[in-house]
């Protein structure tokens, strides 16, 4: 990933605005709008809110001396249905545009075009929306206040959605953002832009002249809700598949801004990019520092005694035959040149680790069990080589093959025989494609098989069922192996980090860590979206690739838009983190 550097800071820009328009979009749409969705929440929150906001607006307008009556909006407000009954309200606002513009009425009212200062501007289209959230917070809970005054957001860039543009590709969306920065003669943000690949595109800000402009409004959070929140919406107004993920802001205190766009259709993981990654993009305009708090609960303990039980022909189906008769058919279609090759590589791994061929399974048997499997009816002998694989990592005896019996086996046995074969397929798929190609295709692959088999899994209307369930599954649970730590759901986002990974450490011999992390911890963001389409899940570190824990960071997009990832300070402040033996 490339990435270019446009624009620069700026302190003297200034804006060409026609007043009256401006009024219009700041104020007149987005205040009906807003009264009209408290309004539709609680009507004794609605004439509450009313009094506390014109009382606000009064006293930030009380020292204005202006003909405020020259301004003849009656006959616009008869356009909308709420604030043509509260006129007063109105009129402060507009008092509150006219203090900002420092100009006579009469200039304001004669005036198609006039010129303002960039900080003028910012707080014209910032300030208001401001003082709006803070009204809303002087008369509930601030945290509630805030959760109502996102939802508006939400719901008036739907109410707009119209007037956004859209894009069909993130690539369509970066040369729009290029193209704006090269045209400007006068920009004023400094900004890296990158190019687009595998589905995501990064732009670092590194400065925002809609926060300096805020700087002397004292409650932070409430910056970072007027000014940036509605970013989220941006993205997925431009295009239904796009998700922004961030995990800094000026306006919250950083050093930049980061806006990473995932196109979903491609990017599956949304992963975002580490501080430190971000940091090395280009020169940082200044340093500080961030911090979070929040509050986990462990269960579940390390358990090398655990046992799994399990029925055998299940075991084949599920591990083998399903998996591999849509991984050939998978091949066929993409790669149909490449085919005979790749079974002819993945017979001959399989073939030099098959040591013990004195318990197998004869070409009858095989034939009886993959009849229903379409590309596995000319594979037979592929088929018996990974059943034979499965039967000497289980230890089986022949009464144990014959059985219609659970049987019971260790736990690394167990996810041994469930991962191993997935590995011999992915490393020959990489002999025949090359590592990087071979990879994308097994990922894909995966896409595809979870998508084919939506109807088995499990669906969950919100992450508190989600929660919920994998509580219950530990409190009940007498033999677990997982240590893991889990979080309440809080505001469209839950958190679970898995102190070890006995999965993994059954493939302890296997040295690769990319393709560990591919055949055992990729699937994972599958298995949010079947859960829930609205589910995603995002992710920085992996036992599998040598980090101290796995953190799944869950978030359920209809209520968490941000889509933002905690820190890894934070999520190692959830509590002790194990000692690798």
């Amino acid at each position: 990933m490339k990435f270019q550097q446009y624009g620069k800071v700026n302190p003297d820009k200034k804006y060409k605005i026609n007043p009256l328009q401006l009024a219009e979009s700041v104020i007149l749409k987005r205040l009906d709008f807003l009264l009209g969705f408290i309004k539709d929440r609680n009507d004794d929150l609605y004439a509450r809110y009313i009094d506390q906001l014109e009382s606000k607006i009064k006293l930030l307008t009380e020292n204005l001396d202006a003909p405020i009556e020259k301004l003849e909006i009656t006959k616009k407000l008869e356009e909308f249905t709420l604030i043509n009954k509260h006129k007063e309200l109105v009129i402060l606002h507009y008092k509150f545009l006219i203090k900002l513009l420092d100009k006579p009425v009469t200039d304001i009212l004669n005036s198609n075009e006039i010129m303002i200062p960039s900080k003028i501007y910012w707080q014209i289209v910032f300030g208001i929306r401001y003082y709006q959230a803070q009204a809303l917070a002087e008369i509930m809970e601030k945290e509630e206040a805030i959760e109502l005054f996102k939802e508006y957001i939400n719901q008036y860039h739907l109410f707009v959605e119209s007037t956004f543009k859209k894009y069909k590709t993130l690539e369509e969306m970066r040369q729009d953002h290029i193209d704006d920065a090269v045209k400007s003669t006068d920009p004023e943000i400094d900004v890296f832009i990158s190019t687009v690949k595998d589905g995501v595109y990064i732009v670092r800000n590194n400065n925002c002249p809609a926060i300096e402009a805020m700087i002397d409004f004292d409650d932070k959070e409430l910056v970072y809700l007027a000014c940036c929140y509605g970013d989220y919406n941006y993205a997925i107004m431009s295009n239904k598949h796009f998700v922004m993920t961030r995990d800094f802001t000026i306006a919250e205190g950083d050093p930049y801004c980061d806006k990473v766009f995932h196109d979903t259709r491609i990017d599956k993981e949304v992963k975002h990019p580490t501080k430190e990654f971000l940091d090395k993009i280009g020169p940082i305009l200044k340093e500080c520092l961030i911090g979070e708090k929040m509050k986990f609960h462990k269960f579940g303990k390390i358990n090398t005694n655990k046992m799994y039980k399990i029925k055998l022909i299940d075991s084949f189906e599920n591990v083998i035959f399903k998996r591999l008769d849509f991984l050939l058919r998978l091949i066929k279609e993409k790669k149909e040149e490449q085919y005979e090759n790749f079974v002819k590589k993945l017979t001959k791994k399989l073939q030099d680790k098959v040591a013990v061929k004195d318990l197998t399974v004869d070409k009858q048997e095989i034939n009886a069990l993959i009849s229903n499997y379409k590309n596995l009816n000319d594979q037979n002998e592929l088929t018996r080589l990974h059943l034979d694989l499965q039967i000497q990592i289980l230890e089986l005896t022949k009464k144990q093959l014959n059985s219609v019996d659970q049987i019971e086996i260790p736990s690394r046995i167990n996810w041994r025989a469930v991962f191993i074969n997935k590995y011999y397929q992915l490393l020959a798929l990489i002999d025949v494609l090359g590592r990087n190609e071979g990879i994308e295709l097994y990922k894909e692959y995966l896409d595809q098989y979870y998508v084919h088999t939506k109807s088995t899994f499990k669906h969950y209307n919100t992450l508190d069922e989600f929660s919920k369930e994998h509580l219950e599954e530990q409190e009940t649970s007498t033999d677990g192996e997982f240590a893991v730590v889990y979080s309440t759901v809080e505001n469209g986002v839950y958190i679970v980090r898995n102190d070890n990974c006995p999965a993994v450490e059954a493939l302890d011999d296997i040295k690769d860590k990319e393709l560990i992390y591919v055949i055992c911890c990729y699937a994972d963001y599958q298995y949010t979206i079947m859960s829930n389409e609205h589910f995603v899940m995002t992710r920085n570190y992996t036992v599998a690739e040598g980090d101290p824990y796995c953190d799944k960071v869950f978030h359920d997009t209809r209520i968490d838009k941000e889509v933002k990832h905690p820190t890894k300070e934070f999520l190692d402040s959830m509590g002790p983190i194990l000692k690798k033996k």
